[in-house]
């Protein structure tokens, strides 16, 4: 549960505790019921108060441009389509 620089990022570290806790279940994780523990609200990996990104137009075509532009590369690079 490393990420690629091979760290456990707090969220994960969180995660591997709540999976020592009920047994190495991710399954028993989810349904967790000791909402009295401290890590309870990040049990599942995810920080419950983040708020989500709200885009600009601009970034959002940015975003759309590079998503077509790396399907084509991937295309490319899988001999579907010459470049």
């Amino acid at each position: 549960m490393k990420d690629d620089n091979g760290r456990l990022t707090p969220l994960k570290a969180i995660r591997a505790k709540c999976k020592d806790c009920c047994g190495e279940s991710a399954a028993e994780v989810k349904r967790c019921h000791i909402k009295t523990c401290s890590l309870w609200p990040y049990r599942l990996g995810k920080r419950p108060d983040a708020r989500k990104r709200e885009y600009t137009d601009e970034e959002r075509i940015a975003m759309k441009a590079r998503a077509e532009h790396m399907r084509h590369a991937k295309k490319i690079l899988m001999g579907k389509e010459k470049p």
